[in-house]
């Protein structure tokens, strides 16, 4: 909504532990996550391919799904 017509927005935040030592984050505008299942982000993030080709999937997996909006999302590998 920051980008929308409301004139006051309002950010979701939250905390969360990492539970493993290493993995991935995921954050997504709505041009993304409303077109992509949670199944497909699944099978995205665990597939062997690179970090480009796995943002080449969400980019086509989005516009495959209908996504007409824009498509902003940031995908992080960390190792502790």
């Amino acid at each position: 909504s920051s980008l929308g017509p409301n004139k006051t927005t309002h950010a979701d935040l939250f905390v969360t532990e990492l539970d493993s030592k290493k993995g991935y984050i995921l954050m997504s505008s709505d041009g993304v996550h409303n077109f992509i299942s949670e199944l497909a982000w699944i099978k995205i993030v665990k597939s062997s391919k690179s970090i480009v080709e796995k943002v080449e999937r969400v980019i086509k997996t989005s516009y495959d799904n209908g996504s007409n909006d824009n498509m902003t999302f940031v995908l992080i590998k960390y190792e502790r």
